[in-house]
């Protein structure tokens, strides 16, 4: 099933591949396309509240849509993203009575996820002009494809009798669920600069699915907001 709605993504983009010049989003009957490079802060919550603050990450992606109307336009927009959270309690990923002793040696604990995300995308446009506002819903396939956390962890040098902090990481794909869904909401605005749209975007994540894989009867879900700059024809 995949490989038959690439193949005809593909296809329309052959097909279409000559009226980029004169297409745009925004434009009835456009095939467009472009990519979007950006920055995003994200955190974990339990039952809609925050348990930890927000990390700061990259992102950047492509996106391929078609203009069924001026006013509304449907999008693919796969991306990468960094998403995680700061000052994360360690308990919430390891086992306190099979990892105590690490647990206790750790006084800070950052975790960063690296996820994959194929979002669908529904945008209104408002305005005739050479830059009209747009708001946006979707919903994203998110595939979490490696996961490490930061460790500041406090060791005793026993023959200088001193207390030492140290930096580690520890890898905890298996402690993250691979996959899960996003719901998307967002405002942004278009520029239309001759064949070239220039876009700008903020959009809101918020993510469906329990992330904790650790069954430490802790569920975490994704929270963010991502802004980005996108070029396209």
């Amino acid at each position: 099933m995949n490989r038959k709605i690439l193949c005809f993504l593909c296809l329309l983009l052959l097909l279409n591949f000559e009226t980029f010049g004169q297409s745009r989003e925004g434009k009835l009957g456009s095939l467009f396309a472009g990519a979007r490079v950006g920055m995003n802060t994200s955190f974990l919550s339990q039952n809609n509240l925050s348990l930890t603050t927000g990390k700061a990450g990259l992102n950047g992606g492509l996106y391929v849509g078609y203009s069924i109307t001026d006013q509304l336009s449907i999008s693919i927009e796969p991306m990468y993203s960094q998403i995680g959270s700061n000052n994360i309690n360690p308990s919430f990923l390891f086992f306190e009575s099979v990892e105590s002793e690490f647990l206790n040696d750790i006084s800070e604990m950052n975790l960063r996820i690296h996820s994959l995300n194929f979002p669908i995308i529904a945008s209104a446009f408002l305005g005739g002009s050479d830059t009209r506002p747009r708001v946006f819903l979707g919903a994203s396939y998110d595939y979490n494809h490696w996961a490490t956390t930061q460790n500041t962890q406090i060791r005793h040098n026993y023959l200088t009798d001193e207390d030492k902090q140290v930096t580690t990481y520890t890898a905890v794909d298996d402690r993250i669920q691979d996959h899960g869904i996003s719901g998307i909401i967002g405002v942004g605005a278009v520029v239309y600069q001759g064949s070239l749209v220039i876009s700008f975007d903020i959009r809101g994540v918020y993510s469906f699915d329990n992330l904790n894989a650790a069954q430490t009867s802790n569920p975490l879900y994704n929270r963010g907001i991502i802004a980005t700059i996108g070029f396209g024809l």
